[in-house]
């Protein structure tokens, strides 16, 4: 479903946020202009609020056009790069954090990212298939999904292979492949991610701070519920913790939930959540299923 200006209530997502060069080319960023000029096409057309404000109105069925502004992981880039702008166009926005980051740790999703910025997807597609072997070959001739479209076939497949993989599998890989680039992962945290003082003064500023789990983990592919409960509850009290208020907005690792999920979440006092599905949000959604504009798939044309 692709977006018009006939939608009323939307939430826009981003990740990174930087002008693009070689070492980036993974990531997919936004540039700084670009962002500027999508922040100012959406503050012409809607009123910015925040995810819970947009999910009501949808269910009150208003006719005021109104958009959240969401960001996942916690990124440096976002602090430094969108922030700013954001300020500029008087625009709220919620930043989704990865708490395990703090420690020094980054998840799967963003090693990988870095390994894309410095090789093809075909090329790590073969370096995984040489240390995997037959038991978890990724092919290079067809999709295994239709997800990641703006991805090539191998780094697609790449993305979407190393999501279901043991968790003990994937990061035998990621640790060869980062002791081969010689990356120290604690400094590699600190170059990507927020820190404790930015994500705090995120809430001075008139931001809002919600979790995106604790390791980042794709939720459905946890063995149990318990393991899901310690990841949701880990980043939930870290972030109490942190900035002072407990978080109520939660965002799925990777889109990827199920239904213990969505019921860990609403135990464990989340009001709101949000997924990766394209489209407005309507009367009829769920408010810890509540669907988001990707910015990559966001039909900026007009602007």
């Amino acid at each position: 479903m692709s977006f018009s200006l006939g939608d009323k209530q939307i939430i826009v997502n981003y990740h990174y946020v930087e002008d693009p060069g070689a070492n980036n080319s993974g990531t997919h960023p936004c540039s700084l202009a670009k962002f500027d000029r999508q922040i100012k096409f959406l503050a012409n057309h809607f009123r910015f609020c925040s995810v819970p404000e947009v999910f009501v109105a949808a269910q009150n069925q208003n006719t005021e056009p109104l958009c959240a502004i969401t960001f996942d992981d916690g990124l440096k880039d976002q602090y430094i790069h969108a922030v700013p702008v954001l300020k500029k166009y008087q625009a709220t926005a919620t930043f989704f954090i990865i708490t395990g980051t703090f420690a020094g740790w980054v998840p799967v999703a963003h090693k990988m990212h870095v390994f894309l910025s410095l090789n093809s997807g075909e090329k790590l597609v073969d370096l995984a298939n040489d240390f995997f072997g037959k038991k978890y070959f990724i092919p290079k001739d067809r999709r295994l999904t239709d997800k990641r479209q703006w991805d090539d076939v191998c780094t697609a497949n790449l993305k979407e292979t190393m999501i279901i993989l043991p968790e003990d599998v994937k990061n035998q890989f990621l640790d060869r492949l980062l002791k081969d680039l010689n990356y120290d992962e604690l400094e590699l945290a600190s170059r990507i991610f927020m820190n404790e003082d930015e994500v705090s003064r995120l809430l001075g500023e008139g931001f809002h701070v919600g979790s995106h789990t604790h390791r980042h983990e794709p939720l459905d592919t946890l063995s149990s519920r318990v393991e899901i409960e310690e990841t949701v509850e880990q980043s939930k009290n870290y972030l109490a913790n942190l900035v002072g208020v407990t978080p109520t907005l939660f965002c799925y690792p990777s889109g990827r939930f199920n239904k213990a999920t969505v019921e860990v979440l609403n135990a464990q006092g989340f009001t709101h959540a949000v997924t990766i599905e394209q489209r407005a949000v309507v009367s009829e959604d769920h408010p810890l299923l509540i669907p988001r504009y990707d910015r990559v798939k966001f039909n900026f044309r007009t602007c």
